[in-house]
Formats: structure tokens, sequence, C-alpha cells
């Protein structure tokens, strides 16, 4: 049948070219320092926020501690967002005033996490256009300063081609 064999034919095409390396999450927290920090940064609107709760309830699901660091602190209700998440998973945040150093917030989180023993830091960012070299350059700050152990990038499938150069913009800054 010229389908069948066509559909066979497609799999193994696609499957050889996206080939990745195995990652199991939950295996590399356990087998690293703690607080193990995670870093969500991505394009404005993407959804970093409730990736980010998304993300605190599967690990406390698997009995990890986790707190979330509020990075964004550009928009006016970024803070408080990512706040009423934590609470609707149950999760500590950590917190600023709205304009202050994102930086300094996600290191206040990991030091409160250090303090506390928790297992898991996950820190919010602002929403960043890729081609703002001012706010890629605070992103490469942040990531220099708190060390994250693993970098998502929040992507939206809406965004067509564009992610490629998103991707390809955020991997040259800060390495995702």
């Amino acid at each position: 049948d010229v389908f069948k064999t066509l559909a066979e034919s497609l799999k193994s095409s696609i499957s050889e070219v996206l080939q990745f390396k195995p990652f199991n999450l939950l295996e590399t927290i356990a087998n690293s320092e703690k607080p193990y920090k995670i870093l969500i940064l991505g394009y404005n609107g993407v959804g970093k926020s409730i990736t980010c709760a998304k993300l605190a309830s599967y690990l406390k699901e698997h009995s990890l501690k986790v707190i979330l660091a509020a990075g964004d602190t550009f928009r006016a209700v970024g803070d408080v967002q990512l706040a009423e998440y934590a609470s609707l998973v149950d999760v500590p945040v950590i917190k600023h005033k709205t304009g202050s150093d994102s930086c300094s917030v996600i290191f206040d989180a990991i030091t409160s996490a250090k303090a506390k023993q928790l297992d898991v830091v996950i820190a919010d960012t602002a929403g960043r256009i890729q081609s703002n070299k001012d706010l890629m350059r605070e992103l490469e700050k942040i990531v220099r300063i708190n060390k994250p152990d693993l970098k998502i990038l929040v992507l939206d499938a809406f965004s067509g081609s564009d992610v490629v150069t998103q991707v390809q913009e955020f991997d040259n800054t800060v390495g995702v």
C-alpha cells in the first residue's frame, strides 16, 4: 500500500531529524546540588508564569519542596500574577515591588531556598522581545549571577516561523 509506505517513510525521516538526548528532570534534580535552579524565560505573553506554577505543582506531586521567584518585576502585576498561581498550587513565592531588580529577586529566592533546605527554585522572568538588546543584557546578568541549572524557553506555537529566531537569539544570549 503506497500510503502506508509513505507514512512509514515520513515517520522514519522525522524521527531521524528530531532525535534528542532524553532528559529526566526528577532524576536530574535528585542528583544535583540543592536548590536546583530553573529559569523560565521567553517572549511577552507566552505563558511563563503559568508554566512556573504547573512545573511547581508537578514537582510538588513528586515530593519536592519548591519556591517560586517573581522575577517579572517589569509588569505592574507580574508579581501579583505569580503569587496568585503560587497560592493555587500551595508553594511559597519571593517577590519584590514592581520595578525592583529582577536579578536580586531571584537571588533572594535562592538564598531563602538554601536557608529553608528547599529542593527547587523556579524563577519567572519578564517577557522579552529577542531584538531588545537591553532586556537581553538583563537576562545575561540574571544568568551570570544566579547560575541556573536549567533554562526553559517558553514559546507560542502561534508565532509561526518567528520562533526559530526567538530560539536562536535566546540561545545565543544565555544558552537554552
